[in-house]
């Protein structure tokens, strides 16, 4: 347990036009108290979903900052991060696939130029004068489509399509799939199926991970990763090769 700031008072309720209207009293000194709160940084519940109620730990960061895509929270959500520190909350788009590497570009060339010229608003993505079109494979929320490592490809792949669900907090079937602790979670057996192991170095026809990700047969369960929409989503061919290829490499955690 831990303390927290709130405040509540009581006061007169009418229901009017019919049950169609709340109107509620509020006296002059409760509406300067609720403000004096709301000056110091209190919120309601806790809308980050990170355990902390009832207060800001940091200033309110805006959605999107014109001119600087690094800044802006809408593009903190799709990473993950902002400026190298981890934001509270689950990668977005969390039912849909996360976004490619033409996509992002796309949005950080947006963001830059938006520059106080309202038609940009509704004209084309300037990517001639964009700063990121200079190496967009920087952007690329994979890594290094060319490096089928675990540090530079595979646990990107599983962060980004897997994280909402197997968190580092509280994570579903109580495998992370985001966070330090992944790789040594891979090397157990699976819940589902105690006679296999999540990752078998050298054999992903007989690594469960593997097996959930392209339905095959014996699986406990649906498939992964599931969207809550459509249901089972498979991953792309690119990435199943990706996590195959790294496997049968021996899947080391380099």
């Amino acid at each position: 347990m831990r303390d927290i700031a709130y405040q509540t008072f009581s006061t007169r309720w009418w229901i009017l036009d019919g049950g169609r209207r709340l109107v509620g009293e509020v006296n002059q000194w409760q509406a300067d108290e609720v403000t004096r709160l709301l000056d110091v940084g209190v919120v309601e519940g806790d809308p980050n979903m990170n355990g902390l109620f009832g207060a800001r730990v940091a200033d309110p960061v805006a959605l999107i900052v014109p001119g600087d895509p690094e800044s802006s929270y809408l593009v903190a959500r799709v990473r993950g991060t902002m400026e190298g520190t981890a934001v509270p909350g689950t990668r977005m788009p969390l039912a849909n696939q996360p976004l490619s590497n033409a996509e992002m570009l796309a949005l950080f060339c947006f963001i830059e130029g938006l520059t106080g010229i309202p038609s940009r608003l509704d004209g084309p993505i300037d990517y001639v004068g964009c700063t990121y079109s200079t190496n967009p494979t920087n952007l690329d929320l994979y890594g290094d489509a060319n490096a089928v490592t675990w540090t530079q490809r595979v646990a990107r792949i599983l962060e980004v399509n897997c994280g909402g669900c197997h968190d580092a907090e509280s994570p579903n079937a109580g495998l992370p799939l985001t966070g330090p602790a992944v790789y040594e979670a891979l090397g157990q057996a699976a819940a589902g199926r105690p006679d296999l192991m999540l990752v078998e170095p050298g054999d992903p026809e007989g690594s469960y991970l593997y097996m959930k990700l392209v339905n095959a047969s014996g699986i406990d369960g649906s498939p992964m990763p599931t969207s809550p929409i459509s249901g089972w989503r498979p991953l792309p061919s690119a990435d199943l090769d990706a996590i195959r290829t790294w496997i049968l490499a021996g899947a080391t955690d380099d």
